[in-house]
């Protein structure tokens, strides 16, 4: 017989691991009990020693779903005790060192959606019905240990029925902080464009007959609200779009299941497998021909954001019993004006949506932690992360060594797509998506995200890692820190990527963005670096070329191209400069002679954009990286060669001169080259740009490892070709998935380069 004390690290608190804790023990045949412990889970259990054995491997094969177990450490003890079972004991804070892994909201589970519809259930047509397998989770804990009483959910005592399951080990709802019913739960109600309430016995009736009328919902969800329309009227959808301001950047919409998703999307197995996991991510699937969606869902564009429902709401906004329309697709956008961030508060939704939408649906659980929905798609049977929010947030990355004494570590983030992050002991925490801080609602929004997640987790860094570039606001957020360590952009790109993957070492890494700033004081963004998490070295790049206006070739990827073919003689490039520029050329002559915004850049996201511009693709940029994403599009199935790259060696490093590649460019547009072929051959050659360098920087480092980061590579058609070059010469190739290779995972990246130079690994 033997006595161990077990403690459970990880996302163990609020998914279901005690019951689940007590039912492996209860079969297995050893008595003790199990409670939360500040951060973790406490285990003392009693048994034969082959008992205990099986009892700690279970903890890990077998743990709950929605679960992440990062360790399980034991000790035998002294003393043995007189028990007759195995308990569930109350929990208690504790002193401890750990982080509180909260987990992350999760999509309705398949019984919760069964008893949703089943008229013979005490929780029919409940909006807000939850499980221990599914409901809201990080958006409504406010500290640890996680318990009911230090949720939002407090506010809301159990009625006998619903104690009764909350206090039965057997129970599907046992121990589940969210579990509610109709009788003691959050209620729903109804506001109108200047906040006040409206009368209605039934607010989902009354929001479904808004929408059937061709009307705009605002929709409280998870994270934070929607604005809700009929994907498949097009008046609505345009009408949504004036109102919101979002000319032309698409719009996801949400499907009642799989079945009628397939009507509008071709799915894979593999994404069929995270369409409906308990993430509930927005995925990028491709469209079917044919469909009546709304052609202003997603202009031109052959993919389709879709979700499937993740609360109850929006399940019984799709299909209810009130005989009215049922809506196989409802358009299901951000609940904010243009790029700010969400509502989660009613009165931010009356003030901010209350010119947008016809009538606001509500409730009074409130949202603790604002949290967007995450965005991904499947790429080579790999999941790829495009925005790392709801469902996935906060889940940790562990770094791959072991970081000493180093101090609890922030990281800023970049200035666009915005996340941060905070570091200790070799566990990283990625906040909940941001956006761009590039206004005061965005950065208090930042600011009470970071306060509000050290408060529940109770760490509070003493070092920060920010951009080189002075003036991101997130940089000026770190001021308040005694210790920061400034991060270059693409260093911090190249190192994101290497943690997720659990590299060490050295690599090489291939960065190519729209642009950050370097270490000489240009911009990069076509790079090829060489080194670990402690520094770099940068190898060489792709020709630089000098741009004037400052921001505006990011909005304008007309003038890119202009300043590419004005770098390049020839009369093509000439004859397409003239073309482009039209009458603004007077203009872009003057820029050039006055050196207003001038700068320097090896961005080959701006070439990517200034490529669609000299083809006609996009001229401007509506949303950002339209033009690129729609040089993609163009593609299509056409198939070409590369066109010739120039290597060039000097004595900083090599330089891949794009300038002949893009001559070829325009003669093939001025003889009238299909746009397919040509858009095609550019991708190509992007991908043998990533070859080349990579051959060349393995010539002189003898690296193999390749680490491919940054915006550009979310552009699937180059991943792949990248991908697949690399590997048939003899590189191992790594690249992001459940981490944005945008500056989404620019957060991660400076907390491994922090974390590594503090802890000297």
């Amino acid at each position: 017989m033997e006595r161990r004390l077990i403690e459970v690290q990880g996302i163990v608190q609020g998914v279901g691991f005690r019951p689940f804790t007590k039912t492996l023990a209860d079969r297995i045949g050893v008595t003790g009990y199990c409670m939360n412990m500040g951060t973790y889970v406490r285990i003392e259990a009693q048994g034969q020693k082959d008992k205990l054995d099986q009892l700690t491997q279970a903890l890990k094969d077998e743990a709950p779903p929605l679960s992440y177990v990062a360790s399980v450490a034991w000790r035998p003890m002294l003393t043995f005790e007189s028990e007759s079972g195995f308990a569930i004991r109350e929990s208690a804070a504790a002193p401890d060192t750990g982080v509180l892994q909260m987990p992350p909201d999760a999509g309705i589970c398949a019984d919760c959606a069964r008893e949703l519809f089943d008229v013979q259930n005490r929780r029919y047509l409940h909006p807000l019905i939850a499980c221990t397998n599914c409901g809201p989770r990080f958006t409504i804990i406010e500290g640890a240990p996680y318990d009911r009483q230090r949720t939002v959910m407090r506010a809301f005592p159990l009625c006998e029925r619903c104690r009764e399951e909350y206090e039965n080990p057997s129970d599907r709802r046992f121990h589940a902080q969210p579990v509610c019913c109709l009788k003691c739960g959050p209620a729903l109600f109804l506001l109108g464009k200047n906040g006040q309430r409206i009368a209605s016995d039934d607010p989902i009736k009354y929001t479904r007959s808004i929408l059937a009328k061709g009307g705009i919902a605002a929709v409280k969800g998870l994270g934070g609200y929607h604005l809700v329309c009929d994907a498949l009227d097009d008046r609505a959808v345009q009408m949504l779009r004036e109102r919101k301001g979002r000319e032309a950047k698409p719009l996801a919409v949400m499907a009642p299941g799989l079945d009628t998703a397939r009507k509008f999307c071709e799915i894979s197995a593999e994404e069929e497998k995270l369409l409906t996991s308990p993430r509930r991510p927005i995925m990028l699937l491709k469209k079917k021909k044919g469909t009546n969606i709304s052609n202003e869902i997603a202009y031109e564009n052959p993919y389709l954001g879709l979700m499937l429902p993740s609360t109850g709401i929006q399940m019984l906004l799709h299909r209810y019993p009130d005989g009215g329309k049922e809506f196989p697709l409802l358009v299901m956008t951000s609940g904010n004006l243009s790029e700010e961030p969400i509502c989660i508060t009613e009165e931010c939704a009356v003030e901010k949506l209350g010119s947008i939408a016809d009538a606001i649906l509500a409730h009074d659980r409130r949202i603790i932690t604002r949290t967007d929905d995450s965005v991904a798609r499947i790429l080579s049977g790999k999941i790829c992360v495009i925005r790392r929010a709801r469902g996935i947030t906060p889940l940790p990355v562990a770094l791959p060594f072991d970081t000493g004494k180093a101090p609890d570590i922030f990281a800023a983030g970049a200035q666009t797509k915005n996340t941060w992050c905070l570091v200790r002991k070799a566990v990283a925490f990625i906040g909940p998506h941001i956006g761009d801080l590039d206004d005061l609602d965005a950065l208090e929004s930042y600011t009470n995200g970071v306060e509000r997640f050290c408060r529940q987790t109770g760490v509070f860094p003493t070092a920060a890692a920010h951009d080189m570039h002075p003036d991101y606001l997130s940089t000026m957020f770190v001021q308040r820190f005694a210790s920061r360590i400034a991060v270059q952009h693409h260093h911090a790109h190249m190192a994101a990527v290497m943690a997720e993957n659990g590299l060490t070492g050295s690599s090489i890494g291939v960065i190519f963005d729209g642009m950050g700033l370097g270490s000489d004081g240009t911009l990069w963004g076509g790079e090829f670096l060489s080194g670990g998490y402690t520094g770099f070295e940068r190898m060489g790049h792709i020709n630089a070329i000098t741009m004037y206006g400052g921001d505006r070739a990011a909005k304008e990827p007309w003038l890119s191209a202009a300043f590419w073919l004005r770098s390049i003689p020839g009369k093509a490039a000439e004859a397409l400069a003239e073309r482009i520029e039209g009458e603004e050329r007077e203009k872009v002559e003057q820029l050039q002679l006055s050196g207003i915004g001038k700068y320097e850049t090896s961005s080959f996201g701006r070439l990517f954009e200034a490529v669609s511009a000299m083809l006609g693709i996009r001229r401007e940029n509506r949303y950002e990286g339209e033009a690129a994403m729609a040089l993609e599009w163009a593609a299509g199935e056409a198939e070409g060669q590369p066109y010739d790259i120039i290597l060039e060696n000097n004595k900083d490093g090599f330089i891949l001169d794009m300038r002949s590649a893009v001559s070829k460019i325009a003669e093939d547009i001025i003889s009238g080259k299909p746009k397919a072929e040509i858009s095609a051959r550019f991708h190509e050659t992007a991908a043998e740009a990533v070859l080349l360098g990579c051959l060349e920087t393995r010539k002189r480092t003898r690296l193999s490892k390749a680490v491919l980061g940054g915006g550009v590579f979310q552009n699937a058609r180059l991943l792949q070709a990248a991908g697949k070059k690399l590997a048939s010469n003899g590189f191992d190739v790594f690249t992001a998935s459940a981490v944005p290779s945008n500056d989404g995972g620019i957060s991660l990246g400076q907390a491994a380069v922090a974390a590594a130079r503090l802890s000297g690994s």
